[in-house]
């Protein structure tokens, strides 16, 4: 069972025209350090996502950016941390044996969050980003009273080996990341753009053929960070910012519907 009372070792505030933001530290139970940035507008009895970043320590780039941005508009406690390898060993960042300590640490995470005196506890939605949507499935799959699950860019798909080579066939691991997603009656979505080879669409649709309903697709343009590339390759920023812009409005539309 996770610590219910945890420490805060360092509190800052820092102001932006777009949004205020709260820095704070939080301990495991195997006391591993979890950096956590909180986006609480004013306000009580706010709805609230809990969102953990990918496997490339990413928590404070454009999508997370974006999402605490536009949270705050419509109202919704944002709540970001990142994976503690990303602190302790950022020159060589690897995930602890089956993610043992990022499990942790998103339950940490979500148990500072339920006590948070702003925040409704029956409107706390999971979300995760690639390697985190992994971890916020495992979690959300134990924790009953998290009310809905966000899968940012959930990965679906390998179309290489572990070296880089293209596999001969594209290899599908829906069932082996997300194993019981469809038994579960909770709103799910699941997010990603339509050149993401981590999440193929064909292999997506058929493993969701015979799910229940309550699981929403939407599918952006880009890649497996929603960038858009111009004729030459090249990210378009311009083109990225507003694809990004379009993926977090779609998932904070689709939590005003069903949170």
């Amino acid at each position: 069972m996770i610590r219910s009372i945890v420490t805060t070792v360092l509190i800052l505030i820092a102001s932006t025209k777009a949004f205020t933001a709260e820095f704070l530290t939080l301990q495991t139970l195997r006391g591993l350090d979890v950096n956590v940035t909180l986006h609480i507008p004013q306000g009580s009895n706010l709805p609230a996502i809990v969102v953990a970043p990918g496997s490339s320590c990413n928590s404070k780039g454009p999508l997370f950016e974006t999402l605490a941005q536009l949270g705050e508009t419509a109202k919704v406690a944002i709540i970001r941390f990142e994976w503690n390898y990303c602190i302790s060993n950022p020159s060589d960042p690897v995930p602890s044996f089956k993610y043992r300590d990022e499990i942790e640490a998103f339950q940490t995470v979500l148990e500072y969050t339920k006590q948070h005196a702003s925040i409704d506890k029956t409107k706390i939605v999971l979300a995760g980003k690639s390697l985190g949507s992994h971890i916020a499935y495992a979690v959300f799959a134990k924790e009953t009273s998290a009310k809905a699950l966000v899968l940012l860019t959930p990965i679906c798909s390998y179309t290489t080996d572990r070296n880089g080579t293209p596999l001969s066939e594209h290899q599908r691991v829906c069932e082996e990341v997300y194993p019981k997603l469809k038994d579960d009656k909770r709103p799910v979505l699941m997010t990603m753009g339509n050149d993401d080879s981590l999440c193929l669409l064909p292999i997506l649709y058929d493993f969701l053929k015979d799910s229940k309903g309550n699981i929403s697709t939407f599918v952006a343009g880009g890649n497996h960070g929603f960038s858009i590339k111009d004729s030459d390759g090249n990210v378009d920023q311009v083109k990225t910012e507003k694809n990004i812009n379009t993926v977090i409005s779609a998932i904070l539309n689709w939590m005003d519907i069903n949170i």
